[in-house]
C-alpha cells in the first residue's frame, strides 16, 4: 500500500497541470532543482578548495615542527661526531705521551653531549614503538652512551678497536638521519627538494666526521697498520665531498653559505694532510699531529656546522613565507564560500519569484487563448446556423463563394408583428442572435 502510494507521488511529481496551484508548485520546485544542482557543484567546488588549503597548512605547520626536530637532532648529531672521533684519537694515543689534553676534550666533548640530551625532553623524533630500546628516549640513548663511556674508561684504558667505536657512534646517527630523511617528505616539490639537499649536507658531514677520526687515529699512530683502513678513509673522504657537492645543487642557501662560511686556507692545509695520509708511509706516531688534524678538521666542520644552521634558517623562512600563502589561499576561499552559501538564499528566491511571474504570464495566457477559443466556436456556431456548412467554411477561409444558378426559386417576403418595439429593448446581439435565428427556424418550419 505505501509503495502504491509512493508510485503515486512520483506520477504526480512527474505529471502535472501547470494550471493548477499544486502544479504550479511542482514546476517551480523542479527548476529551483535543476538550479540548485549547479549551486551544489559549486559548493562541492570550493569545499574542495577550502579543504586542501587547510591540509596544506596543517601539512607546512607539521613540516615546520619536523624541521625544528631536525635541526635539534642535527646538533646532537654534531656533538656525537666529535665525541666518535676523540675517543677514536683517545684510543690511538693510549700508552704515549702528551695524550692528556686528548683526555680533557674527549671529556668536555662528552659533556655537551648529554647536556644536548638532558636539555630538551621534547625533542625527540624517537617514540616507544621504536625497534631500537636505546633510542626510545633521550634518557635512554643517555644511559646508552654511559654504558659505553664507562666500558671505554675515562682514559680509554679499556676501549676496543677503532671500527668498534666507530661503528658504535655511527650506528645511532645513520638511524637519526633515516629518521629525518622519512620525515622530510612534503607534497611541496620546491620544499622537499631543499630538505632533501639538507639531509645530503649532513649525511655528507658525518662522513667528513668519520674521516676526521680515522684521519686522528692515522697520524696518533703514524700509519695505518690494515690497508682496510685506508680504503674506509678514502671512501668516507670521497663521499663527504660528494655528499656535499649534491647538497650545493639541491639547495642553494647551502652553496651560497658555503662559499660565504668555508676558510680557502683550511681547505688546503686539510687537502695536504689528506695526501699524506693516502700515501700511508709509515712515520713517527705523533698524538700532537693526530690533534693538529683533528683540530683543522673540527674547524673546517665547525664551518659546516655553521652552514648547517644557515640552512636551517633559510628552510624556516622558506616555510613560513608558504605557511602566510597557504593562510591567504585559505582566507580568500574560505571568503569565497561564504559568499556562494549567501548567494543560494537570494538565488533560490530569485528563481522562485521568477518562475512565478512566469507561470502567471503563462497562466493568463492560456485563460485568454481559451476565451478566445470559446467566442471562436460560438462564432461558429453563429455562422453555421446562417449559412449552409459548406458556405460558412468557404467564408471562414476567405474564399470567394461560387454564384449557384437554380431553374426555380421562391422569394417570401415578410415582416414581424411589433419588430421595432422589440429591437428598441434588445442589444444588437440579441436581436442578432435571438431574433434572427427564431425568424431562421421558423422560416424552415413553414
Amino acid at each position: 500500500m505505501g509503495r502504491n502510494k509512493g508510485v503515486e507521488f512520483l506520477r504526480m511529481c512527474w505529471r502535472y497541470d501547470v494550471t493548477t496551484p499544486t502544479g504550479r508548485r511542482i514546476q517551480s520546485l523542479k527548476i529551483i532543482g535543476v538550479a540548485m544542482i549547479a549551486v551544489l557543484g559549486l559548493l562541492i567546488f570550493v569545499l574542495e578548495d577550502v579543504l586542501q588549503a587547510k591540509k596544506s597548512i596543517d601539512t607546512a605547520n607539521d613540516l615546520e615542527k619536523k624541521l625544528e626536530l631536525n635541526i635539534h637532532v642535527a646538533t646532537l648529531i654534531h656533538n656525537l661526531q666529535i665525541e666518535r672521533g676523540l675517543t677514536v684519537l683517545c684510543l690511538g694515543s693510549k700508552g704515549k705521551k702528551d695524550r692528556e689534553n686528548v683526555y680533557e676534550k674527549l671529556k668536555k666533548a662528552r659533556t655537551k653531549t648529554s647536556d644536548v640530551l638532558q636539555g630538551d625532553q621534547t625533542g625527540w623524533p624517537f617514540d616507544e614503538k621504536t625497534e631500537h630500546e636505546f633510542l626510545r628516549s633521550p634518557q635512554g640513548f643517555l644511559n646508552h652512551l654511559e654504558k659505553h663511556r664507562s666500558k671505554v674508561g675515562g682514559k680509554c684504558e679499556n676501549a676496543s678497536k677503532e671500527e668498534e667505536q666507530i661503528e658504535f657512534y655511527t650506528n645511532p646517527i645513520n638511524l637519526i638521519l633515516d629518521w629525518l630523511f622519512a620525515s622530510i617528505k612534503s607534497d611541496s616539490q620546491d620544499i622537499y627538494v631543499d630538505l632533501v639537499g639538507y639531509y645530503m649536507f649532513l649525511a655528507g658531514k658525518d662522513k667528513i666526521g668519520i674521516e676526521r677520526a680515522l684521519g686522528g687515529s692515522f697520524f696518533a699512530k703514524g700509519h695505518f697498520n690494515s690497508s682496510s683502513h685506508l680504503v674506509w678513509f678514502a671512501n668516507q673522504s670521497a663521499l663527504g665531498k660528494e655528499f656535499l657537492e649534491s647538497s650545493r645543487k639541491l639547495m642553494p642557501a647551502i652553496n651560497d653559505s658555503l662559499k660565504e662560511k668555508l676558510n680557502t686556507t683550511v681547505q688546503q692545509t686539510i687537502e695536504k694532510k689528506r695526501e699524506v695520509i693516502f700515501a700511508n708511509k709509515p712515520g713517527e706516531a705523533s698524538v700532537l699531529k693526530g690533534e693538529h688534524w683533528f683540530d683543522i678538521m673540527t674547524i673546517y666542520l665547525e664551518s659546516l656546522k655553521s652552514v648547517q644552521e644557515s640552512a636551517g634558517n633559510s628552510l624556516r623562512e622558506r616555510l613560513e613565507d608558504q605557511k602566510g600563502r597557504n593562510k591567504s589561499d585559505l582566507a580568500k576561499r574560505l571568503a569565497f564560500l561564504m559568499f556562494t552559501l549567501l548567494l543560494v538564499p537570494f538565488l533560490v528566491i530569485s528563481v522562485y519569484r521568477m518562475t512565478g511571474t512566469i507561470q502567471n504570464y503563462a497562466f493568463k495566457l492560456g485563460q485568454t487563448t481559451l476565451e478566445m477559443q470559446e467566442e471562436k466556436r460560438r462564432a461558429d456556431t453563429l455562422l453555421y446556423q446562417m449559412f449552409p456548412h459548406s458556405v460558412a467554411e468557404m467564408l471562414k477561409k476567405k474564399q470567394q463563394v461560387p454564384a449557384e444558378h437554380f431553374k426555380s426559386v421562391t422569394i417570401f417576403f415578410s415582416d414581424i408583428v411589433n419588430f421595432t418595439e422589440m429591437c428598441s429593448m434588445m442589444t444588437p446581439l440579441q436581436v442578432r442572435m435571438e431574433n434572427l435565428i427564431f425568424f431562421y427556424v421558423n422560416w424552415h418550419d413553414v
